[in-house]
């Protein structure tokens, strides 16, 4: 059943020659053989996965069979993941396992709108990370916004996207006062959200095949 919530079911808005989703994507199709008469089979597509660190995309050439339209097909190919001879060059993605494609449509010619299912709603993915989590507004750091709970997820959420991958610099503006986490919880809010870090970045990797 398709998740219909805005967070499960993820609306991309990209230029359509460099369609993107948090550091991965397809680049313009080019039919294999197109300077022949003869019709073509394949065309070729270039996919954007992560470099081995995350810091940066990097593309892949593949060939696709010639199925109109090619938009869908190469992002059908994108969110079938990395080849085995990919991940052994240690490529990364940041497509979850599980991830459909619902719908592709352009937009004045330039814009791909795509919606996709599979993805998790983010309270739920990444709240899971941060049960412990106080959700008082007079338990966070002095001079930060929300909660503890909410900078938690926040922080999840960073190192779920590679927008960082260390624990400890993605929960920095967490609470390191014992006196801020919730009773009878073990560590401060910053362990905490380190602790809930490092376990998602684990499960990230399992998932990924590393």
């Amino acid at each position: 059943m398709r998740n219909t919530s805005a967070a499960a079911v993820a609306a991309f808005v990209v230029p359509l020659l460099a369609l993107g989703a948090s550091g991965c994507g397809v680049g313009a199709a080019q039919p294999a053989g197109a300077a022949t008469n003869a019709r073509p089979t394949t065309f070729e597509t270039t996919l954007y996965f992560l470099t081995p660190d995350r810091s940066a995309p990097i593309g892949v050439r593949r060939s696709l069979k010639r199925t109109s339209p090619f938009a869908i097909q190469a992002m059908r190919a994108l969110l079938a993941g990395r080849t085995q001879a990919e991940k052994e060059r240690g490529l990364r993605t940041a497509v979850r396992d599980g991830t459909k494609l619902v719908s592709l449509r352009i937009v004045r010619n330039r814009i791909a709108v795509v919606s996709l299912t599979g993805l998790p709603a983010k309270a739920r993915a990444y709240g899971r990370y941060c049960k412990q989590q106080s959700k008082k507004r007079s338990d966070a750091a002095e001079g930060t916004k929300g909660t503890p709970f909410s900078q938690c997820v926040t922080a999840m959420a960073k190192l779920a996207n590679g927008e960082s991958s260390s624990p400890r610099a993605a929960c920095k503006n967490m609470s390191k006062k014992r006196s801020d986490a919730v009773e009878g919880t073990k560590g401060t809010p910053f362990s905490q959200c380190v602790s809930g870090g490092a376990k998602l970045l684990r499960e990230q990797k399992a998932q990924n095949g590393e």
